[in-house]
């Protein structure tokens, strides 16, 4: 469940469970009465194990039922091993041959381990450097706007803008200290799963660390500098000050980075002007900004409104109750070019707001 760290507990645990496997199978023949037992146990413990990795944390402490189950499943099979099988009294010279091959185990696994530690900690040292090389720009932003580009400040934009961002990119961006560590683990462990980078985990604050500040290659260093410099950014920057950077810097597609690009570019408007649904739809196309128009069809429409305002729901829900999403969901978008999409009568059952 939790990252890297729980990769290397899951295998430990496959390994030592494959040693009482062949132990269990070897001191159980088919003839005994608990071979059938030891069997069903070994079936149960190797579903549950494949769930839990593959689909839904199984072994996890919010799920009790499943946790309580393995331990009986495990408890059940080690007393059968141990009444089966008298423990042997080994003597002097098995103990010492154990001894030699436990830590023959361990100096080979400390000279394959060496490398990937010194790279690591390379990795984590040229991401401190470039973190540091970017903290006198921090400091700067604290007390002066960015000169020479069209900047628009936070009062200048629509709070429905604000919130619909902040619900889609980082609900809770204003109780967290720049990283989310929680959901770094998830994707993480998304990542593991998929064995490919589909999920980051960044925080408003990292995506503004990387938009202003660093590059946006995708590499474990640059993600350390980012981490390092969002944590330093929430002692200089407010809140505030974090989401005007953000706001003004991100990509909403169709070559526009910046609110008031995007504003005026979709709907010739000022960000001040957005209503909720012309902002659920800017929000929404954070994860996925389209080039050029053509992707601007229906279903995309819907499918941005849906993620911003559903994630409203979730995080906003006295500020946005569900009359109001179901209504800024039904309102026609009007575009620049003269394109105007209304949603299917059938959103309302589509969208989950039910």
């Amino acid at each position: 469940e939790f990252g890297l760290i729980g990769l290397g507990i899951f295998l430990f645990l496959i390994w030592r469970y494959v040693q009482l496997h062949r132990f269990a199978i070897r001191i159980f023949p088919p003839s005994d009465d608990a071979y059938a037992v030891v069997i069903g146990i070994h079936a149960s413990l190797l579903g549950v194990f494949v769930a839990g990795f593959f689909d839904t944390p199984v072994l996890h402490f919010t799920r009790s039922a499943s946790s309580f189950a393995v331990a009986c499943l495990l408890g059940v099979l080690c007393s059968l091993v141990n009444q089966a099988n008298s423990s042997p009294i080994s003597d002097e010279v098995e103990i010492r041959r154990r001894k030699r091959r436990f830590w023959q185990i361990v100096v080979v696994g400390l000279i394959v381990l060496l490398p990937v530690v010194v790279y690591l900690l390379w990795l984590i040292g040229d991401g401190i450097k470039r973190a540091q090389e970017a903290l006198p720009q921090v400091q700067h932003l604290a007390k002066h706007y960015p000169k020479n580009t069209p900047f628009v400040r936070l009062k200048d934009i629509s709070e429905d803008m604000v919130y619909a961002v902040v619900a889609s990119e980082d609900g809770f961006f204003f109780s967290h200290r720049g990283v989310d560590w929680l959901a770094l683990h998830r994707a993480l462990r998304k990542n593991l799963r998929a064995m490919s980078f589909i999920q980051g985990g960044s925080t408003i604050t990292m995506q503004v660390a990387r938009y202003v500040f660093l590059s946006r290659e995708r590499t474990f260093s640059r993600k350390i500098a980012e981490v390092i410099l969002a944590l330093k950014m929430e002692r200089y920057l407010s809140k505030e000050r974090i989401l005007e950077l953000y706001l003004n810097t991100a990509r909403f597609g169709m070559g526009q980075d910046g609110i008031l690009a995007a504003a005026r570019n979709y709907f010739e408007k000022h960000p001040k002007d957005l209503t909720l649904s012309e902002a659920a739809f800017l929000a929404g196309v954070l994860p996925e900004p389209p080039f050029d128009r053509r992707k601007v069809t229906q279903e995309f429409v819907w499918r941005c409104q849906r993620r911003a305002l559903g994630r409203l729901r979730a995080f906003f829900p006295h500020k946005y109750p569900l009359e109001v999403l179901e209504r800024a969901q039904k309102t026609p978008l009007r575009f620049k070019w003269g394109q105007v999409i209304t949603p299917s009568e059938c959103v309302r059952k589509q969208t989950g707001f039910c």
